[in-house]
């Protein structure tokens, strides 16, 4: 069995963009909370900022990542040097909150 330890001094600092507190961003959030990132050497900060200015700040290398996912084709059309990685949504998600003591589950 291989055993790699990480320290904080040794961990990698990434800056993500976060376009949103939101159900759709809870992946990113969840991992740093239960230190997935830390576990693979990352010191992540999570940025929350609007999905243009996010952009222009992966073009200018303020932020090292960004998960605005769609709004990035754009500029990549246009020519920017970046690369699409990956979509997380397969289909729309909707989270529906009620309160109804009428209703009952199970």
């Amino acid at each position: 069995m291989l055993l790699i330890i990480t320290t904080m001094a040794e961990a990698r600092s990434v800056q993500v963009s976060i376009p949103a507190h939101s159900v759709s961003h809870i992946a990113f959030y969840a991992a740093q909370d239960n230190g997935y990132y830390r576990e693979e050497g990352l010191d992540v900060e999570l940025i929350l900022m609007a999905a243009p200015v996010a952009i222009r700040a992966l073009i200018g290398g303020d932020v090292d990542v960004s998960t605005v996912g769609g709004s990035g084709i754009p500029p990549i059309i246009r020519g920017a040097a970046l690369d699409f990685l990956f979509t997380s949504f397969i289909r729309p998600r909707t989270l529906v909150l009620f309160q109804d003591q009428h209703l009952r589950c199970g």
